[in-house]
C-alpha cells in the first residue's frame, strides 16, 4: 500500500450468467494442505490474539475496526475533515513463509476508496539487493478501480528510488462490486500465483518474489490515485470481511544443511553455507570439480508410493548442471543451477519417485556438465521436499 501506482483506464464489464462466488474455497488442486490460521470473525470484537488494529493519524483510526454479524467490519469516513480508513494484521501475531493465503470480502463503494489484502514484511521489504526474497510487498487485491477489474501487484527494494515492481495488468473480476468475492495468493520458492473466486488470474515467476515468512494485512482507505472522485462519496464506507485463512503445502522435508552428507574423491561439502533467501538461512556447498563428480545426503522418509521431488537451491556463476537420482535409480531429467550475478532460487521439480517403504534413501546429485561460462561445479543445496 506505500507503492508507485500505475495510471488507471477503467475497464467496465458486464457480468451476465455468472455463477455466485463460492462460500469457501479451497486451496489449488495439486498439493495437499494444512490449515495454519483462520479468522472467521463470529464473535462481537477483534481477536487481538490474531490481529492488531492500527491507527495512523489521516489515514487509519482503531475505532473503525469492528465485528458484527460474522465479518469483520472496516470503515472508511471523515475524521476532522480527512478522510480514514481502517487495518488490521498479523504482523505480531503470525508470518508464515510461502503457502495459500486467502479472505473473502465484500469490498466499498469506489469513489478513490479501496478494500485490499495484502502481504509483507518490515523492515526487510526495505532492503535493497535487487530481488524481493528477503522482503516484498504483495498486492493481492486493491479493489480501487470503479470497472470490475483487479490489478495484483509486487513491489521490493523498498520504496525511495531504489524501488521495483511488477503486475499482472487489469485482469477481469466479474461481479467485483456486488457481494462477496474470494481474494488468493499461493506462494512457492520458484513462483507466485493470484486467484479471484477459485479462478488463477496471474502467475508470476521472477525475481520480485518473496522467500521469507509475510504476514497478512487487511485495510480500507483512501486512495488518492484510485478512480472515481472522494467528493462524491457518500460516506462511511464499509468493507465486510467474512474469513481469512493461511494453509502451509504438505511436504516431507528435509534441510541439506543437517543430513548426512558425503562427496566422491576429492571434493568438498560444507555444511554451513548462509544466506537469507534459504528456508532455515543456511545451505550445504558442495565444491565439485568434474563431470561425474557428486554430493550425495541420507534422508529418511516416511510417506510412501509415488511422491514428487523438489530441490531447494541457489543458482550463481559458479554452477554445474545436475542429474538426480535416489537410491540409484536417475529421476528427472538434468537441471542447470547457474546463473549470472548473484544468482537467484530455484525450486524445480526434478520429477516422481516411488518410495515402496519408509526409511532412509540416497538422494544423489551429479554432474553433468557446466554452463560455458560457469566457473566452476559447485551446487549450494539447501532443501529436499518430498510433496504428494
Amino acid at each position: 500500500m506505500n507503492k508507485i501506482h500505475l495510471s488507471l483506464v477503467s475497464l467496465g464489464f458486464i457480468a451476465l450468467g455468472f455463477a455466485l462466488p463460492p462460500a469457501s474455497a479451497t486451496p489449488p488442486t495439486g498439493s495437499t494442505w494444512t490449515l495454519t490460521f483462520e479468522d472467521q470473525f463470529n464473535g462481537t470484537t477483534l481477536d487481538t490474539s490474531r490481529w492488531t488494529s492500527r491507527t495512523t493519524v489521516g489515514r487509519y483510526a482503531s475505532s473503525f475496526v469492528s465485528v458484527a454479524g460474522g465479518n469483520l467490519q472496516l470503515k472508511i469516513d471523515r475524521v476532522a475533515g480527512a478522510v480514514t480508513g481502517a487495518r488490521v494484521d498479523t504482523e505480531t501475531h503470525f508470518a508464515q513463509r510461502l503457502g495459500y493465503f486467502e479472505c473473502r470480502a465484500q469490498v466499498p463503494p469506489t469513489q478513490q476508496t479501496d478494500f485490499a489484502f495484502w502481504m509483507t514484511v518490515y523492515p526487510q521489504i526495505n532492503n535493497v539487493d535487487g530481488t524481493g526474497h528477503d522482503g516484498a510487498e504483495i498486492d493481492v487485491v486493491e479493489s480501487a478501480y470503479t470497472g470490475d477489474v483487479i490489478v495484483p501487484v509486487m513491489h521490493w527494494d523498498g520504496y525511495g528510488v531504489d524501488h521495483k515492481s511488477a503486475n499482472g495488468g487489469q485482469l477481469s473480476a466479474p461481479n467485483l462490486h456486488t457481494g462477496f468475492h474470494i481474494f488468493g495468493f499461493e506462494s512457492d520458492a520458484g513462483y507466485v500465483k493470484f486467484y479471484y473466486d477459485d479462478v488463477l488470474k496471474w502467475t508470476y515467476t521472477g525475481v520480485g518474489r518473496p522467500l521469507g515468512a509475510q504476514f497478512m494485512i487487511l485495510s480500507s482507505e483512501y486512495t488518492p490515485w484510485g478512480s472515481g472522485n472522494i467528493n462524491n462519496a457518500v460516506l462511511p464506507y464499509f468493507a465486510y470481511v467474512d474469513y481469512c485463512r493461511a494453509y502451509r503445502r504438505n511436504a516431507t522435508t528435509a534441510e541439506c544443511e543437517n543430513l548426512a552428507a558425503s562427496v566422491s574423491a576429492g571434493d568438498n561439502v560444507w555444511q554451513a553455507g548462509t544466506n537469507a533467501w534459504c528456508s532455515n538461512g543456511r545451505y550445504s556447498l558442495a565444491t565439485l570439480n568434474a563431470v561425474n563428480d557428486y554430493v550425495q545426503y541420507t534422508v529418511p522418509v516416511t510417506t510412501t508410493g509415488i511422491q514428487k521431488i523438489y530441490l531447494g537451491n541457489l543458482t550463481g556463476p559458479d554452477q554445474g548442471a545436475f542429474q538426480c537420482s535416489v537410491n540409484g535409480a536417475p529421476v528427472g531429467v538434468p537441471f542447470d543451477s547457474y546463473n549470472v550475478g548473484p544468482g537467484d532460487y530455484q525450486n524445480p521439480n526434478i520429477g516422481s519417485y516411488n518410495f515402496a517403504t519408509a526409511g532412509n534413501y540416497t538422494f544423489r546429485f551429479t554432474i553433468t556438465g557446466k554452463n560455458a561460462a560457469s566457473t566452476a561445479y559447485k551446487l549450494r543445496n539447501d532443501v529436499i521436499q518430498i510433496r504428494p
